[in-house]
């Protein structure tokens, strides 16, 4: 929470509101990957997820900020947290180009 109200300069009150819809839109992030629905747009939302998550994370850092994200519930460095986003929108990138290039083949041509 002190990330949310130091940095994003989020109101005590309303702190707990943005922490728990970050987590429940997480949540519903990722049921969306894991079910296959809607192709390659639930990667692409990812990415963009993280990317947000990860300029957040910048701009904490920017601004001096020095204590953890509570990313995944733990005291986690920015660094760690930028590199593990980095890695994950590689993943996700990834599984955008599999996604979209992967066309059912006929059975008699």
């Amino acid at each position: 929470m002190r990330f949310v109200v130091s940095v994003l300069k989020v109101a005590p009150a309303i702190a707990n509101w943005v922490i728990w819809l970050t987590i429940f839109g997480e949540i519903a992030l990722g049921v969306w990957l894991i079910s296959g629905v809607g192709g390659p747009m639930s990667s692409l939302t990812a990415m963009v997820v993280l990317g947000c998550f990860s300029g957040l994370i910048l701009y904490a850092v920017t601004r001096g900020f020095t204590g953890g994200c509570g990313c995944v519930g733990i005291a986690m460095s920015a660094r760690s947290a930028l590199i593990r986003n980095s890695c994950l929108i590689g993943a996700a990138l990834l599984a955008a180009a599999v996604r979209g290039s992967s066309k059912p083949k006929e059975a008699f041509p």
